[in-house]
């Protein structure tokens, strides 16, 4: 608690931003009377600085996810109702440096779940009210704004210099001897470069088939389905949105990885590993015409350890 726990005198800004920057894990409860809060911003881009080992989940109580809007809207929100909260707790246990046990976890959640919602219960009776829709002018303007990073994607013309590229997303391709060559990884680049993708290709240190692919946190359908819908090779597995950079991961969230292996971790334990995915998961989540949201909302669903 700032107001208890920083010390008279210190630059409390600075002091704020270190605390912040040591978790790996934040809920930033939103209610309709701060979730327009500028703090609430500074507080959560202090925690995604260090995106690569952490994670932010709003927590919404009172509000829907419709209320919010970006940057905050980039995080995966949870609803303050049973399932929600026991989502929420889920992922908090999984972050865990002592986890606790499935059983053990499902157990205590039943017993203090009934607490928790009388008291979230009262704190929305004396609320500031339901809030307002928001404007019809906001929500055009940030579906107009989703519409032509869309168009930025996938240019009708690219001439030399002058093509618009797209804002910060990137391809990583590690070749392999087989499956993704390097004459293949470097035609594709071109490919990616063409459609304002910045491309860059590496050599995989083991020359099997690869077998899996990294998508980041805040990588758009249409580019996911641009670039996995034409590998060379069946992916079975997904690294999770938020693996570590020193695997191969991406702490501004804004990377495609493909050429990776699920056995790149086999030589020792790792802060995240592989998820197994099918062809009818690849299919959900790169079906035609779904929203960024729903996009990330099954990639997070399919890149969750399942027990």
């Amino acid at each position: 608690m700032s107001a208890n726990d920083i010390q008279a005198g210190a630059r409390w800004a600075a002091e704020l931003t270190t605390r912040l920057a040591d978790c790996n894990l934040g809920i930033i409860c939103l209610t309709n009377s701060n979730v327009d809060s500028p703090w609430l911003l500074f507080e959560a881009g202090s925690l995604a600085k260090q995106f690569e080992r952490s994670r932010v989940i709003p927590y919404l109580t009172g509000i829907s996810s419709a209320d919010v809007e970006f940057p905050l809207a980039q995080f995966q929100g949870t609803p303050a109702d049973y399932s929600g909260t026991k989502a929420l707790l889920e992922s908090v246990n999984e972050m865990s440096a002592s986890p606790l046990s499935k059983d053990r976890l499902e157990f205590a959640f039943e017993k203090w779940w009934p607490d928790l919602e009388a008291r979230l219960r009262t704190a929305r009776s004396v609320s500031d009210g339901p809030r307002p829709p928001r404007p019809t002018s906001d929500v055009l303007a940030e579906i107009l704004e989703l519409v032509r990073s869309q168009a930025l994607a996938y240019p009708q013309a690219a001439v030399g210099d002058t093509r618009t590229r797209r804002a910060g997303v990137s391809v990583l391709a590690y070749w392999h001897s087989e499956g993704l060559t390097e004459d293949w990884a470097r035609s594709s680049a071109l490919e990616f470069e063409n459609a304002g993708l910045t491309a860059l290709i590496k050599q995989h240190r083991d020359p099997r088939c690869p077998d899996a692919a990294f998508i980041g946190a805040l990588v758009s359908a249409a580019d996911a389905r641009f670039v996995l819908r034409g590998l060379p090779y069946k992916i079975e597995y997904l690294f999770p949105p938020d693996y570590p950079t020193v695997d191969g991961g991406d702490p501004s969230g804004l990377l495609i990885g493909i050429g990776y292996l699920s056995s790149h971790n086999a030589d020792g334990p790792r802060e995240a590993t592989a998820i197994p995915v099918t062809s009818e998961h690849m299919d959900q989540l790169l079906a035609a015409g779904i929203s960024n949201t729903e996009f990330q909302q099954r990639l997070r669903a399919m890149t969750l350890p399942r027990a």
